[in-house]
């Protein structure tokens, strides 16, 4: 087991790196009059995957003792706050800015220190988004959204290494009033790496109370509504990234933690009021994985079993 394995991610400088985002969110929002925006939104969520064995552990002795790897369990959460606000230009083009905070703590039972050394304790992550809209024709209509952030464990100062960049750009057309289609490319860290990769868009309804939405590869989600309180769902999804941590805990000069998770299941959503959603999701996992890297050099790639999660939202505003 190396030292950027054992010693992974613990975090103490969100302050800095939250007044860094603050000030780009700033710039993006001074562009557009107040009176031309429309009305913000805030999201608070949190997510629970259980203790669950690694799918691939380590089985080599340690100094004639059984590995600790084939006995450990590990516990992930994750911590949610998205502000959002949109700046409308004019009938054609909108501008959705976007601020967030994420916090993902890790418990473990059966870890050994002796063996693996200090764990992985929390990754923490603050994105600045700006997506711009801007229709085209009566059928085509183009998108293009930024997302900077820094993804580390803040325990030195922040560094280039630190800051990640998402780039989606589509073309989306109207088909007819209930279907729309588009299609572009996304680089993206959502399976821990930086991949460039198709982006595939489509939003369906019957006209009433169905409904099929999807951003491939990073989502898709099937929604009915039994009145016009509840929504019954199913939805995939894919999350992660890619996290910086500090060379002199783990000894090496770039350590990084690569990070990705992929759910499925059914999803609830309760309308408690004009602009208040409550959306609950739960199901199974089809990919959980744990790169650790020292630069471009992989040093060890963890998969855990699946396992059950639970997610949990609260959206004010539209």
């Amino acid at each position: 087991m190396t030292h950027l394995y054992s010693t992974c991610l613990s975090g103490r400088r969100a302050k800095l790196c939250l007044a860094a985002a603050v000030l780009l969110f700033g710039l993006a929002s001074l562009c557009t009059p107040a009176a031309a925006q429309p009305e913000a939104g805030v999201s608070v969520s949190y997510d629970f995957f259980p203790f669950s064995d690694l799918a691939n552990p380590n089985t080599q002795p340690v100094n004639g003792e059984r590995n600790f790897e084939q006995d450990v369990e590990t516990r992930v959460m994750g911590m949610y706050v998205d502000v959002m606000i949109p700046a409308k230009f004019s009938n054609k083009t909108m501008l959705q800015n976007s601020i967030s905070y994420h916090r993902r703590p890790f418990d473990y039972e059966g870890w050994d220190e002796e063996q693996g050394g200090s764990n992985v304790e929390i990754t923490q992550a603050i994105e600045v988004s700006s997506t711009l809209t801007r229709q085209l024709s009566y059928e085509w209509s183009g998108m293009i959204s930024i997302t900077p952030g820094l993804y580390s464990d803040f325990e030195n100062d922040i560094t280039g290494d630190d800051f990640n960049i998402s780039v989606a750009a589509a073309l989306t057309r109207r088909h007819n009033d209930n279907l729309s289609y588009g299609f572009g490319f996304f680089y993206t860290f959502i399976y821990g790496e930086p991949l460039p990769l198709p982006l595939v868009t489509a939003s369906w309804t019957n006209g009433s109370n169905l409904s099929v939405e999807t951003v491939l590869p990073s989502f898709i989600e099937v929604w009915y509504a039994t009145n016009p309180l509840i929504e019954l769902g199913l939805v995939a999804r894919v999350s992660g990234n890619r996290y910086h941590g500090s060379p002199d805990r783990f000894k090496v000069a770039n350590p990084q933690l690569r990070y990705a998770v992929g759910t499925v299941g059914p999803s609830f959503r309760f309308h408690l009021g004009p602009k208040l959603l409550l959306q609950a999701d739960s199901g199974v996992t089809f990919l959980r994985r744990f790169e650790f890297y020292d630069g471009s050099t992989e040093i060890r790639s963890i998969d855990m079993k699946q396992s059950y999660f639970f997610k949990a939202a609260l959206i004010i505003g539209n």
